[in-house]
Parts: C-alpha cells; structure tokens; sequence
C-alpha cells in the first residue's frame, strides 16, 4: 500500500495547510499585541478596576491595557481601556450534569490532561477506565470499541456538543473513527444499563491564534501526526482546524493500516449570549484484512445555534448529517450508508449558597 510515502505527502499538505493558516491569520491578528501604553505612563497594579459586568471575565486578556487619565490628580478618574485584540467570545456552553466523582459514576478530562495523555483515539481514552474493556477486531485500522457492566447493544452512546454520533454499519458507533486532537473536554457517565460519552469540542482560550503541532515515528514504520490551529477572530469569528493521522506497516510490513481525521469549525458570534457554528469531522480507515473494507470513510457535519434564554438557562437547536461509506474497488460489495438527525437542548445549571442546581433536556430525530 505504500503507507510510508503517503504518510509524508500527507504530512507536507498538512504543514503547508496550518503555515498557509497561519500567514492568513497574521493579517487580522498579530500573534502577540504590541504593548499599547503610551510612553511615560506608569503600568498598572494589580487589581484593575474593570467592571464584570461589561467584561465576560473568562475571555479577557490584560496585556497591553492602555491607562486613560481624564483629570490629573483626581481620585477615582484614572480609567483602564482595553485594547480590542484583547477580546474574545466563543460559544456558549451547556454544562448541566452532576459533578465529576466516582460515587456519581462521572468522569471527566479535561484539556490539559488530554494533552498529557498518550491516547489517541476515544477507545484509546476509554480502555484507561478500570471498568471498561477495549474491544478490537482485527489489525489495526479495523473497528473498535469497548465492553462494560450491564453494557448491550446500543448502550454505548457518543455525543459530540450534543450531535449523537450514531453508529451507521452497527448497534454503536466505531470509536477507532473519534481522534482527540480537536477536543476540549471527554466526560463519560455511568447510568443503569448505558454509557454516555460527551466530548466538547476545543474552543478558542487565548486571544491569540493559536497553532501545535505533534509528530513522530516508531517501530514497524509507525508515524503520527496531529496539526492543532484556533483563531478566536477570523473571517468575523472563530475558526478551529484539527488534523491527525496515524499509519503503521506491521510486522515484517505484512498488516499496513492507518487511521486519519478532520476537523473544520466556524463559528459566528452576536455579543455574548448568541453563537451560530458549523462543524465537519471526517474520518477514514485503512486496512489489509480480506473481509473489511480497504477503506471507509465517516463524515459529519452540523450547524448548531446556541443562545442564553435568562442566566442560568441555555438552549441549542442543532440538524446534521452523517454519511459512512467504503472504497468501491476494494472488492467487497460497497458500502454507503447515511442518516440525518436534528433536534434541541436546554440547560439549566444554577450555583446558589445552598448548592447546585441543574437539569437539562434533551430531544434528537433521526430519519428512518
């Protein structure tokens, strides 16, 4: 199959897709924001006087505040503006669920963990849990999943931001087609009978664009690659890339296969109580197994609006597509399989000195 070479024009297109990224990002962004401080004008403390309210707090940066003096040596007149590059928004979250813990049956990863974490695919994740066991079917390439307590058929279900990634060719979906390059957050959580896996898609956390790139080799000609790009202001919002491949040829380079995935988000905002947001995902396998597919391929997309209807309620409306289909020339009768779904949420989630409070609701069509 030729995997080693295929590898390195795909990671040559990646490269010089991400650099071409990042040059068109330069134009609207710089990386890092010049210093805005006029000459002679001390820095500011600590303890910026900005008012909360007029700042949504977890998407404000402090360098560069530009200090205003409106009346010399008045109390109470010194003013601290931030400079516009400061400024993000991203998309609203519904975050109602019970809090992390064992006793609950919820765990969660966040980003940096991700980070730090070997796993490469969600099955990879999930076979770290002490009461899941993977599941896999052949050579690499193939289908995988995972088995669990009082777990059947259809009891594994994914949720990507609320999309049910359902499982076209089975009862559950493959996770080997789920990379986690692109994913802020996985929380899985245990109910009688069923498994749910929500995974929240990364969003923009810095002001600045944002680019990482991950790559190496191993034995049996093993290579990876992962591409990460986030611009929280392109094109009027925010754009996120990810792009991942894992190729290896086997022992002796008689089991050649490969995994890779795609991720494309925009997203467009309207202050900070409104975001409309497309997705794609793509994801493909190869393999060398006579009863498999040579190749299949997933595609996903959503459009998805999120709006805050009062402080502690969210509400989505969402409507996708996906498609699962096989290479036509590997011998095998094609393979071509499709549904769509649409549906919405509500999120109520509410700290109050007492405690917590949340609920939410969840209603999902799908065709035939």
């Amino acid at each position: 199959m030729g995997e080693g070479p295929r590898f390195v024009s795909t990671a040559v297109r990646v490269g010089l897709l991400i650099a071409l990224g990042a040059g068109l990002a330069l134009p609207l962004s710089g990386q890092a924001p010049p210093d805005s401080l006029p000459a002679g004008v001390p820095l500011p403390n600590d303890t910026l006087p900005i008012n909360p309210d007029s700042v949504p707090t977890d998407t404000l940066d402090v360098t560069g505040v530009e200090v205003v003096e409106l009346n010399e040596g008045q109390a109470g007149d010194t003013v601290y503006v931030l400079p516009p590059d400061s400024i993000f928004r991203t998309l609203l979250e519904l975050t109602a669920g019970a809090d992390p813990g064992l006793d609950r049956g919820v765990t969660v990863w966040e980003r940096d963990e991700l980070l730090g974490n070997p796993a490469l695919t969600l099955l990879d994740l999930l076979a770290q849990e002490a009461d899941l066991l993977p599941l896999r079917f052949g050579d690499f390439g193939t289908t995988e999943a995972v088995l669990g307590a009082g777990l059947a058929g259809g009891r594994i279900r994914v949720f990507n931001d609320g999309w049910e990634v359902m499982g076209l060719s089975g009862a559950n979906a493959d996770l080997s087609m789920i990379p986690l390059g692109g994913l802020e957050r996985v929380r899985i959580e245990r109910g009688g009978g069923e498994l749910r896996v929500h995974l929240t898609s990364l969003q923009p956390y810095d002001p600045r664009p944002m680019s990482r790139i991950e790559a190496g080799t191993g034995d049996l000609d093993t290579n990876i690659f992962r591409g990460v790009f986030i611009h929280p202001r392109a094109l009027g919002g925010s754009l996120g890339v990810t792009i991942e491949r894992l190729d290896s040829q086997g022992p002796r380079g008689e089991e050649p296969g490969a995994r890779q995935g795609v991720w494309l988000r925009y997203a467009l905002h309207r202050g900070d109580d409104f975001g409309l947001a497309f997705d794609l995902r793509r994801a493909s396998t190869q393999t060398n197994v006579d009863s498999l597919p040579a190749q299949l391929g997933r595609t996903d997309w959503t459009v998805r609006a999120r709006t805050r209807l009062a402080s502690p309620l969210t509400a989505e409306l969402f409507i996708g597509s996906a498609r699962l289909a096989s290479d036509e020339e590997d011998g095998l009768t094609p393979v071509t399989l499709s549904r769509q779904q649409y549906g919405g949420r509500l999120s109520f989630d509410d700290s109050f000195e007492l405690g917590r409070a949340w609920a939410r609701l969840d209603a999902r069509f799908f065709d035939g």
